[in-house]
């Protein structure tokens, strides 16, 4: 009886208290110009012929750009071999 009652006592103090869900948004936003770029920024290219890049840009140097891409080494792409690139925006919200 006393199990009985600590188990249900247990279930209504859990569903009265506020249970704290967080929650991941990615955005993407087409960039148009490495002007917009900057040391830092997470972005997915896709390059002419190639599959889909991830990773950190690293440098940025007139026309070409430097991304540390994820799983580890460096790429080097001239703006013109992109065909799109997408700065990534990740936040984070709780409920």
């Amino acid at each position: 009886m006393v199990r009985a009652i600590l188990i249900l006592s247990l279930l209504l103090v859990s569903g009265l208290t506020a249970c704290g869900r967080s929650f991941t948004y990615t955005s993407y936003e087409v960039i148009h110009s490495p002007k917009y770029l900057e040391q830092g920024d997470q972005v997915r290219i896709i390059a002419g012929g190639q599959i889909g890049v991830t990773g950190t840009i690293v440098r940025v140097e007139d026309e070409t750009l430097i991304v540390v891409v994820e799983g580890g080494g460096e790429r080097s792409f001239t703006w013109q071999q992109i065909k799109v690139i997408e700065r990534v925006e990740r936040t984070k919200a709780r409920r």
